[in-house]
Protein backbone atom coordinates (compact mmCIF):
# COMPACT_ATOMS: atom_id res chain seq x y z
CA UNK A 1 0.00 0.00 0.00
CA UNK A 2 1.70 3.30 -0.76
CA UNK A 3 -1.33 5.90 0.55
CA UNK A 4 -5.03 5.91 2.01
CA UNK A 5 -7.19 8.32 2.70
CA UNK A 6 -9.69 7.77 5.43
CA UNK A 7 -12.31 9.26 7.78
CA UNK A 8 -11.86 9.35 11.82
CA UNK A 9 -15.01 9.03 14.24
CA UNK A 10 -14.60 12.90 14.44
CA UNK A 11 -15.81 12.86 10.37
CA UNK A 12 -11.99 14.31 9.64
CA UNK A 13 -10.16 13.15 6.58
CA UNK A 14 -6.65 12.17 6.87
CA UNK A 15 -4.87 11.75 3.96
CA UNK A 16 -1.47 9.28 4.55
CA UNK A 17 1.43 8.21 2.13
CA UNK A 18 1.15 9.04 -1.40
CA UNK A 19 -0.07 7.79 -4.65
CA UNK A 20 2.82 6.91 -6.88
CA UNK A 21 5.86 5.01 -5.63
CA UNK A 22 8.12 8.25 -6.13
CA UNK A 23 6.41 10.42 -4.02
CA UNK A 24 6.40 7.67 -0.96
CA UNK A 25 9.07 7.37 1.35
CA UNK A 26 7.59 5.06 3.62
CA UNK A 27 4.26 5.01 5.00
CA UNK A 28 3.74 4.67 9.19
CA UNK A 29 0.61 2.51 9.69
CA UNK A 30 0.45 3.09 12.91
CA UNK A 31 -0.22 6.56 12.87
CA UNK A 32 -3.51 5.06 11.06
CA UNK A 33 -5.81 5.66 13.45
CA UNK A 34 -3.66 6.96 16.56
CA UNK A 35 -5.76 6.24 20.10
CA UNK A 36 -8.55 4.16 18.42
CA UNK A 37 -6.19 1.15 17.77
CA UNK A 38 -6.92 1.33 14.05
CA UNK A 39 -10.86 0.29 14.94
CA UNK A 40 -12.79 3.63 14.53
CA UNK A 41 -12.24 5.02 10.68
CA UNK A 42 -13.51 4.20 7.40
CA UNK A 43 -11.59 3.77 4.56
CA UNK A 44 -11.87 6.36 1.61
CA UNK A 45 -8.89 5.74 -0.62
CA UNK A 46 -6.54 3.41 -1.33
CA UNK A 47 -3.63 3.49 -3.68
CA UNK A 48 -1.38 0.42 -4.05
CA UNK A 49 1.54 -0.99 -5.95
CA UNK A 50 0.30 -3.60 -8.52
CA UNK A 51 2.85 -5.30 -11.22
CA UNK A 52 2.00 -6.79 -14.39
CA UNK A 53 2.21 -10.75 -14.19
CA UNK A 54 4.91 -12.44 -16.05
CA UNK A 55 4.29 -13.79 -19.88
CA UNK A 56 5.61 -16.73 -19.29
CA UNK A 57 7.55 -18.39 -16.10
CA UNK A 58 9.64 -21.23 -15.40
CA UNK A 59 10.91 -23.45 -12.67
CA UNK A 60 14.17 -25.23 -13.01
CA UNK A 61 15.73 -27.38 -10.11
CA UNK A 62 19.68 -28.35 -10.21
CA UNK A 63 21.07 -31.00 -7.69
CA UNK A 64 24.57 -29.55 -6.39
CA UNK A 65 26.55 -29.39 -3.42
CA UNK A 66 25.91 -26.11 -1.00
CA UNK A 67 29.16 -24.04 -1.31
CA UNK A 68 28.81 -24.84 -5.26
CA UNK A 69 24.79 -23.26 -5.51
CA UNK A 70 26.03 -19.87 -3.57
CA UNK A 71 29.06 -19.74 -6.50
CA UNK A 72 26.08 -20.42 -9.15
CA UNK A 73 23.66 -18.18 -7.80
CA UNK A 74 26.05 -15.78 -7.31
CA UNK A 75 27.24 -16.28 -10.69
CA UNK A 76 23.73 -15.74 -12.08
CA UNK A 77 23.00 -12.51 -9.96
CA UNK A 78 25.55 -10.92 -12.55
CA UNK A 79 23.19 -11.38 -15.35
CA UNK A 80 20.04 -9.56 -16.15
CA UNK A 81 17.77 -12.79 -15.22
CA UNK A 82 14.39 -12.04 -13.34
CA UNK A 83 15.33 -14.51 -10.45
CA UNK A 84 12.62 -14.26 -8.37
CA UNK A 85 13.67 -16.93 -5.62
CA UNK A 86 16.26 -19.60 -4.53
CA UNK A 87 16.47 -22.46 -1.63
Amino acid sequence: MLGAVVMNGHGKVLHFGGQVVKNVAGYDVSRLLAGSLGTLGLILQLSIKVLPRPVVEATLKFDMHATDDMRKLNEWDGHPLPITGST
